[in-house]
């Protein structure tokens, strides 16, 4: 028979399937309580972990997705238990974008140690693509540009196509910014070429609004706009809120440079 914990949890996630958000959250809660009550508390931190990813995901609600990864995390981190690596991660890219640079830098490096102490390449591979744009972002385009050359050479070993579509896509903006447009453009077509055999939504759409971006930077305005046009419409049908307005706001753009 299924536990008090278990049931708010699979009701938590049938709400979710529904759209019905408010009483997900609520539902989540009861069991991470339940979980924590029983002393479950590997099953307490995933409740809070799949709060968190319904507010990203589904919600664009980043500060109470930030607030719910720094639960799990907490949870995780008094009782010793797995995946650090991940919650530290997640942690941090709320913070990016929440515009809190310097805590999810700190947190980066958090989850590139756990990482690496846990042999995750994948987490290893995501850390050191965000940390490399928000070096970018800075303006540490050296640091930047270490970080993302031992990704590569860490994600092409072992032949992970989305991790290698995200890598190559953040080379093209890294080039973009050291003026060699021809070489950005070659980076990103790499990028969408595994993005295309990862066949991932989301990476996808990350790539075409990258390529989107690197375009309009090297003052190819109509190409630029066809790209961010196919991100826009793949975030549009994968409720990907915050790839749908960053799409809009470098379309917005593109039309200005019309005007």
């Amino acid at each position: 028979m299924a536990k008090e914990g278990d049931k708010k949890f699979l009701a938590a996630e049938e709400y979710r399937r529904q759209g019905l958000y408010e009483a997900a959250a609520e539902s989540y809660h009861e069991a991470a309580a339940q979980f924590k009550e029983d002393q479950n508390f590997s099953q307490q931190a995933d409740a809070f972990t799949s709060l968190g990813e319904m507010y990203q995901g589904m919600l664009a609600d980043y500060q109470r997705a930030l607030e719910s990864f720094q639960q799990s995390l907490r949870v995780r981190q008094i009782y010793g238990l797995q995946n650090l690596s991940h919650e530290y991660y997640h942690v941090a890219e709320q913070q990016n974008y929440l515009g809190q640079l310097e805590e999810a830098k700190d947190n980066l490096e958090r989850a590139r140690h756990a990482a690496k102490r846990d042999g995750n390449y994948q987490v290893l591979g995501k850390t050191l693509i965000l940390l490399s744009d928000i070096l970018v972002e800075e303006g540490y385009l050296d640091e930047a540009e270490e970080n993302l050359r031992t990704c590569l050479e860490m994600v092409t070993e072992r032949g992970d196509d989305a991790l290698i579509a995200s890598v190559q896509s953040s080379i093209g903006l890294l080039l973009s910014c050291r003026n060699k447009p021809d070489e950005a453009v070659n980076a990103c077509q790499s990028a969408l070429e595994h993005a295309e055999l990862a066949d991932i939504p989301e990476t996808t759409g990350r790539v075409l609004l990258r390529f989107g971006q690197v375009l309009w930077m090297a003052g190819d305005h109509d190409q630029a706009r066809t790209y961010l046009d196919r991100a826009q419409q793949m975030a549009t049908r994968s409720n990907l809120r915050i790839l749908q307005q960053t799409a809009t706001d470098w379309l917005s753009r593109c039309r200005a440079k019309e005007g």
